[in-house]
């Protein structure tokens, strides 16, 4: 009478593949089995209950490196085997964990997206923290803070934070950064000046509320264009930060062209037109 199980046998036992049973043997998780007279692999119960021991450790999540290492001790060191696999388990709990964390965090933020009207904010980037040149600006407009409006605080936070989200190279990035923090320099050494670039901002955010083909863009661009004071801002400050902005090569550089292309995205058709029209008398 047979006494030992073959292939199929024990692949119905635990509910796993002939093909499963071979591939633990081929990597060393399994001992080879003895062979019948017919060449037929056999398997013991002491086979069975490894196999079981594999299938319950990957249903716990553990690669077959870790069931490899937590299997290695020969039976008579039962203590060290004990310990090997509590402190595989105890790893693996540590890794779920973090998962587990991970999967709220994504969860929450699929939750907060569901809750708005607008799903545009997928283009926002996942990270609030990131920033491109905020960190740079802020110290020196702090005391100027106080007139801006925080809805239009919060939208630069949010151009920042998308523009911060991607890996621009060191070189633009460091030039860039020390524009803004000139930028900032300026403004924070005159003050009215950015009083008048604040009134600006807040000309042109009310576009974001009007259609694309309103008269109030028309005479948004108008009002830029005849402003002498705002004539007077720019020209001043493009002297002031000449220095700083030269290496930049803003016209020469793709990455100039995406970033500013970025920054369009975020403006509504009416500011877009704006924009535009704003350009083209620049060059005209």
């Amino acid at each position: 009478m047979r006494e030992l199980l073959q292939i199929g046998e024990v692949a119905t036992l635990l509910g796993m593949s002939t093909k499963t049973i071979r591939y633990y043997q081929q990597i060393g998780l399994l001992a080879a089995p003895s062979r019948s007279s017919s060449g037929y692999r056999l398997y013991s119960a002491s086979d069975l209950l490894r196999l079981l021991r594999i299938k319950r450790l990957r249903a716990l999540g553990l690669s077959l490196d870790r069931i490899k290492a937590a299997l290695a001790l020969p039976a008579a060191e039962k203590t060290g085997n004990e310990y090997a696999l509590r402190s595989i388990l105890q790893s693996l709990e540590e890794d779920l964990s973090a998962q587990i964390q991970a999967l709220e965090k994504q969860r929450a933020a699929i939750r907060k997206l569901l809750a708005q009207e607008r799903l545009s904010t997928l283009e926002q980037p996942a990270d609030p923290e990131a920033s491109l040149y905020l960190d740079v600006v802020l110290p020196y407009l702090e005391p100027l803070l106080s007139q801006v409006n925080p809805a239009l605080l919060e939208l630069e936070k949010r151009l920042d934070a998308l523009l911060g989200s991607f890996n621009w190279p060191d070189s633009y990035k460091a030039g860039y950064r020390e524009m803004m923090q000139s930028s900032a320099q300026f403004y924070a050494d005159h003050p009215d000046l950015y009083t008048l670039m604040v009134e600006l901002n807040e000309r042109f955010a009310l576009l974001a509320g009007v259609p694309e083909d309103s008269p109030d863009v028309e005479r948004f661009v108008m009002y830029c264009v005849q402003s002498d004071a705002l004539n007077t801002l720019m020209s001043t400050m493009l002297q002031s930060l000449g220095p700083a902005t030269a290496h930049l090569s803003h016209a020469e550089s793709p990455f100039a062209q995406v970033m500013g292309e970025l920054m369009l995205s975020t403006f509504s058709p009416a500011q877009r037109r704006a924009f535009a029209e704003l350009s083209r008398k620049s060059t005209a």
